[in-house]
């Protein structure tokens, strides 16, 4: 229904149809102004709350106050209304807009004043709780904190020890944040005083006292996750009150809870035992005692049997004594390790950490040496009383301390695959530091490794599968996004050209996943589907085009030529190969594909002699490139080498200056196997021993690394426009090198990623520079140092502050 124009609204029964079309759906909102101002307001107001609560829900007047609420002033379109647009609560409006509600159930109180006594509070209270008052009046609980908190007081004590009989060691666990909001306390204890809840129920309620039974009780509550944290002042204000109440806590968690044998305690019960069991802060805070100490005082059922006395270490005590103290400390034949047992200085304390750990980590558990950096972690060196002296007494990385202490760690390729078949199989949470290798022939390697054992063997995933599902989730899956897309420079499907050589299609492969593709059961064909050489590309080109043609849509031969066209090549995603991917022309390739076609179309063309001039080679060339012949014809690019580069020099200056007239700089950025393969120059090139960029700085002697070209250059190789950067980027001397490397830094950081002067020394790091192809420059082809470089490329990070 077309909702109408206010002015309009004359009758009481238009307000009250539009409400209704709102409210049942038909029109999404009320019209603006719907409600008017004043005295109109008041009246459309009551008429359609009595047309939606009396007629449409037939409601008893004894149900409105019950039934109208927030949730249903919601349903119905009228909260924003009731609460915005007037000043009247809501029982005071219902009451206004249904006088059938009558006023037995409803009584008058007045607001309490400063003199009200203790009773008329609690008999306000008692009403508002009891539903006899739908809210309590305004100001009941005072205007300052003084008299809010006795309020406060008398309406707690009142509901928690008269009206519920809450037994006083109980209050702590049953009065919480549900408590108060059921009996409506929660907005004065949270708003109108600042004492946190536990606080407050001690000062209000002094009855509770925390005899042995109640701290036993609400330590369980709290390790049960009743109660959130432990009352304050719960461990007590003494050390003697402290222990007291610990022992009771440890003894009730241990013998009887847990039921741990004595002879087990002191093996148990460690700094995790005590953190996850919310004894931590208690033992090592609020009391002075060593940790076994405190056990063997609390458990006199440990016995004193196993301790012994040992003599602390002077300087002069030798390797062998260092390690037998250490055994005896791990074994629990002592309580601790001496006081001053480390040593004093930092060469005195690694090497007794060196001594401690070898004999430890070879002898004692005999860890082979590759399984170290996956075993030595941080439970480790709790459990074996080293993580105070690694963490608190020697400056050096856990990894680093490892490598230098055991030089026998290296990764053989046996290795390699058990540490990762150890991280996939959750037996260690991640792989250790430096596993993948410091450079990308490392990393390559490794990576090689890992995944072939993953795919082969693990999984068994079969050669023409793998393309398919070894994409980014099953590289997450497995731990090996971060090697794959940070540490590497290939893209994902031309890595795993190279690490799975026998990935290879059949014909029925190529044929089945192409009709996969153009049914739409794949999305797109995989990387490196349509081979690398020509001669592969035409072949699974022609087995798509017979399928596609003669099986799938059943063509007559004499229809191919007319049917097979762009359109037809684009909707059957034939029209990158056929155009990008290999040389012939259309016809041509249409007449190979079917030779049922007939030869009534081919023409013939002069082969090139020896003696062609070059005008003669360019002149055939820009033919076939132009479509006026089929293909260049046999024997075009010579016989020889010689004969091949100086024809493919001569065809590559044309196209590419006089054609294309590209500038000078931009060649490197275009001329790519693309390029080749468009313009008909793939098969040269191949027929050629040099590299693509190798080739263009031979045929393209005006091409210089200008600053804008050294930019646009390398922003195309961190773009992946460019696989890698042209071989002598970088330059021959030092200076070039630096020169070069400084505008790059310079683009990247300032112009590309907008990198805050700054920021500079914390952001560019090693591994910004490995994810900018940059490692390889700093490192190996200048002799400075990173932060000295920076400084030097970045003047702006010591003008910094001015």
């Amino acid at each position: 229904m077309e909702t109408k124009g206010i002015a309009s609204f004359k009758e009481d029964q238009d307000i009250i149809d539009i409400y209704d079309a709102v409210i049942e759906g038909k029109v999404a909102i009320l019209p603006r102004n719907f409600w008017g101002k004043g005295e109109v307001f008041q009246h459309r107001l009551k008429l359609c709350f009595r047309y939606v609560v009396l007629q449409k829900l037939n409601m008893e007047p004894e149900d409105i106050l019950l039934r109208i609420k927030r949730p249903f002033l919601r349903k119905y379109k009228l909260d924003y209304v009731v609460y915005q647009l007037q000043s009247k609560g809501l029982q005071e409006l219902l009451i206004d807009v249904f006088p059938e509600i009558g006023h037995k159930n409803i009584i008058n109180v007045k607001l309490p004043e400063i003199g009200s006594t203790d009773e008329e509070i609690i008999n306000i209270y008692d009403a508002a709780i009891e539903g006899k008052l739908a809210h309590f009046p305004k100001g009941f609980w005072g205007n300052h904190e003084e008299e809010v908190m006795h309020r406060l007081k008398l309406s707690l004590r009142y509901v928690v020890l008269q009206k519920l009989k809450i037994h006083p060691q109980d209050i702590l666990l049953e009065v919480t944040s549900l408590f108060l909001s059921k009996y409506k306390l929660d907005y004065v204890v949270y708003q109108l005083q600042s004492k946190g809840l536990q606080e407050l129920l001690i000062d209000v309620f002094p009855e509770i006292e925390f005899e042995n039974k109640a701290i036993i009780n609400l330590y369980n509550a709290a390790i049960e996750g009743k109660l959130t944290r432990f009352p304050r002042g719960f461990w007590g204000n003494h050390e003697e009150e402290v222990q007291h109440r610990l022992k009771l806590c440890l003894r009730y968690l241990v013998l009887e809870k847990l039921k741990i044998k004595p002879e087990n305690i002191l093996l148990r019960v460690q700094q995790p035992f005590l953190i996850k069991y919310k004894l931590h802060q208690a033992v090592y805070k609020r009391q002075s005692k060593g940790l076994q100490e405190l056990l063997i005082d609390v458990f006199p059922e440990i016995g004193h049997k196993n301790i012994i006395s040992v003599k602390l270490p002077e300087n002069g005590y030798t390797d062998e004594v260092i390690i037998n103290i250490y055994d005896a400390a791990i074994e629990g034949k002592l309580a601790q390790l001496p006081n001053g047992f480390w040593g004093k200085n930092e060469e005195e304390v690694q090497h007794r950490l060196q001594l401690c750990l070898r004999y430890l980590v070879l002898e004692k558990l005999k860890i082979k040496p590759h399984e170290i950096l996956l075993r030595v972690q941080k439970p480790f060196l709790v459990k074996y009383k080293l993580d105070y002296v690694v963490y608190q007494r020697q400056f050096k990385g856990l990894r680093e301390l490892l490598m230098n202490i055991f030089p026998e760690i290296e990764f053989e390729d046996k290795d390699i695959i058990e540490v990762f078949d150890a991280a996939i199989e959750g037996e260690s949470a991640q792989l250790p530091r430096g596993f993948w290798g410091k450079h990308e022939e490392e990393v390559l390697h490794r990576l090689q490794l890992c995944l072939r054992y993953l795919v082969l063997e693990k999984l068994k995933i079969k050669p023409h599968e793998i393309l398919l599902r070894v994409q980014k989730p099953f590289l997450v899956k497995y731990k090996l996004d971060y090697v794959v897309y940070q540490r590497l420079s290939k893209r994902l499907q031309a890595l795993l050209s190279d690490i799975f050589p026998e990935i290879e299609y059949t014909d029925e492969d190529i044929i089945n996943r192409y009709d996969a593709v153009i049914e739409g059961r794949l999305d797109r064909f995989p990387h490196g589907f349509w081979g690398k050489e020509e001669e592969e590309v035409q072949h699974r080109l022609k087995l798509c085009l017979r399928h596609v043609v003669l099986q799938k849509l059943n063509m007559e031969p004499e229809d191919i030529l007319l049917r097979v066209k762009r359109p037809f090549l684009r909707k059957y995603k034939l029209d990158y190969v056929v155009y990008q991917l290999q040389s012939k022309g259309l016809q041509e390739l249409l007449i190979d594909v079917f030779p049922e076609i007939g030869h009534k179309s081919i023409i013939n063309v002069k082969l090139p002699e020896i003696g062609s001039t070059d005008e003669e080679i360019i002149n055939m060339y820009d033919a076939v490139i132009d479509g006026k012949l089929a293909q260049l014809p046999h024997g075009f690019w010579g016989n020889n080498e010689e004969d091949v580069m100086h024809r493919l020099k001569l065809s590559l200056r044309y196209v590419v200056l006089q054609k294309l007239k590209m500038k000078p700089q931009e060649i490197f950025l275009k001329v790519t196997r693309p390029f080749l393969i468009k313009y008909k120059l793939y098969y040269a090139y191949k027929r050629q021993s040099k590299g693509l960029q190798e080739l263009l700085l031979e045929v393209f002697p005006e091409i210089e690394y200008k600053d804008e070209a050294i930019i646009n250059i390398y922003d195309a190789a961190i773009e992946g426009k460019l696989a890698q950067l042209p071989n002598g980027f970088w330059g021959n001397s030092e200076k070039e090198v630096q020169h070069r490397l400084k505008l790059c830094l310079r683009y990247v950081v300032l112009q590309k990623l907008n990198i805050e002067p700054q920021e500079i020394l914390l952001e560019v790091t090693t591994s910004f520079l490995m994810k900018y192809k940059l490692f390889h420059c700093v490192y190996e082809r200048q002799t400075k140092g990173l932060d000295e470089l920076l400084k030097e490329a970045f003047p702006e990070i010591d003008k910094r502050k001015g």
